[in-house]
């Protein structure tokens, strides 16, 4: 896994919560497309990110903390069962994971 640290801009988001291994954060990616996508929240500025909060290295796996999150433009409101958060601009860990049909990103922050 490359992993590179990038100037981010500041984001508005929608996520859900996954506490846990971090491998099963697929979990809450479903929850969140099966809430973003009837709500109307996919546009062309949407991406989705994971954004995990803890290390895996120093925390047992039953504690850690990520957001499965979708990127959304200003004037969209945020359904019920989403949480609205805003990340500050700043330098991020970042990589991206790619799959056969697609490419996600995660962030550390």
């Amino acid at each position: 896994m490359q992993v590179e640290i990038k100037q981010m801009p500041a984001l508005r988001v929608a996520t859900v919560h996954h506490t846990g291994s971090y491998a099963r954060i697929s979990e809450a990616f479903e929850q969140l497309g099966r809430i973003a996508g009837p709500a109307n929240l996919f546009g062309p500025e949407s991406a989705m990110i994971a954004i995990y909060h803890d290390d895996p290295e120093t925390k047992p796996e039953s504690e850690l903390s990520a957001d499965a999150a979708l990127v959304i433009s200003r004037d969209k409101k945020v359904p019920e069962g989403l949480t609205e958060a805003e990340l500050h601009a700043g330098r991020d860990a970042c990589t991206t994971y790619r799959s056969r049909s697609s490419a996600r990103s995660s962030t550390s922050r």
